[in-house]
């Protein structure tokens, strides 16, 4: 796996994992406030209209009237909810005093009511919804207000919410994809250019062509420089390892040319047969002095290599003045 690939993968787990965390922190913790503020909506709705429904009702001595029947129509219009009043004794086999909508007529939460001695019942879920039942009046109760609203409500905005959501999560993720595309090409062009140039200077040494300059201020940037540093100083001790070598061989070549043509000069006269002794003397003692001149030389390149290698030499105390 390429490099480029492995940093798009990388970018897009990173996207895709926040993404992910912040519909978990978001979305259900949403769903549950907004059930809750329809919930409490509700029931303070519930309990600001049923003053005025029992007072309909007890101004007509308790008979359900127009005037009632209003109050429960503005009560289910204002909620969304439906609603119902069952008249106590409860008789499921006659209609219901008032019924905003269908469906369903369970009267559970009514029992519950007359069962705790005429106290409000509320029941919450995600199946049923909020159901609400108050007795009219509380005590005596004579009619029971039941208002059930399904959630609803609160879960087609969690899915608008939630398709919003997701919508953004395509479009971040598509810009990430795209950044990451270009970020890992860029990247990968100037490592690529890195590796050939170290591949060209490892096949061709010094000679090789220097890479252009990467002006990147980051780490690349850095080991691109650093790299082209390294080359440099390469050419350099080159410069100087061949000037050296043609010094130490032209330094080399004069007394071996000098000591050659003594050689020469006393041979000849030993093949003639008339050597002259003073003459040999004198040629004796030039060669002798070309020896030690490249005996000199050679002790000198031999420090050289010491030093060039790192080996520590032997140092003493010295009398200046008889050195000198």
């Amino acid at each position: 796996m390429t490099l480029r690939t492995r940093l798009l993968l990388a970018l897009l787990a990173t996207s895709a994992v926040t993404l992910g965390v912040a519909a978990l922190a978001l979305l259900s913790p949403l769903q549950s406030k907004l059930r809750e503020e329809s919930r409490n909506s509700v029931r303070s709705t519930v309990l600001a209209t049923r003053g005025n429904v029992e007072s309909a009702l007890r101004r007509k001595r308790w008979t359900y009237n127009f005037e009632a029947s209003g109050q429960l129509i503005k009560l289910a219009d204002r909620t969304g909810a439906r609603v119902m009043l069952y008249q106590v004794p409860v008789d499921l086999s006659t209609p219901l005093s008032f019924d905003s909508g269908s469906g369903d007529t369970s009267t559970d939460d009514v029992f519950k009511v007359l069962a705790n001695g005429g106290r409000t019942v509320e029941t919450s879920s995600e199946t049923e919804g909020t159901r609400i039942a108050v007795p009219l009046p509380v005590t005596n109760p004579k009619y029971i207000l039941a208002v059930r609203k399904p959630d609803t409500q609160s879960s087609q905005a969690v899915d608008v919410v939630r398709s919003a959501f997701l919508t953004a999560a395509v479009i971040g993720l598509s810009v990430s994809l795209l950044l990451g595309l270009l970020l890992a090409a860029g990247l990968s062009r100037r490592l690529g250019r890195l590796r050939r140039s170290a591949l060209a200077l490892a096949r061709d040494g010094v000679n090789a062509p220097t890479p252009p300059p990467d002006e990147g201020r980051d780490e690349v940037g850095d080991l691109a420089r650093a790299l082209s540093s390294m080359q440099q100083a390469l050419k350099r001790q080159e410069e100087a390892r061949r000037a050296f070598v043609a010094t130490a061989s032209h330094e080399l070549r004069t007394p071996l040319t000098s000591l050659q043509g003594n050689l020469e000069l006393l041979l000849e006269d030993l093949d003639a047969g008339h050597l002259d002794v003073e003459d040999a003397g004198v040629v004796l003692r030039g060669g002798q002095e070309q020896l030690r001149r490249l005996s000199n030389l050679a002790s000198e390149l031999l420090d050289l290599s010491r030093l060039d290698a790192g080996v520590v030499l032997r140092r003493e105390p010295v009398e200046i003045g008889e050195l000198v």
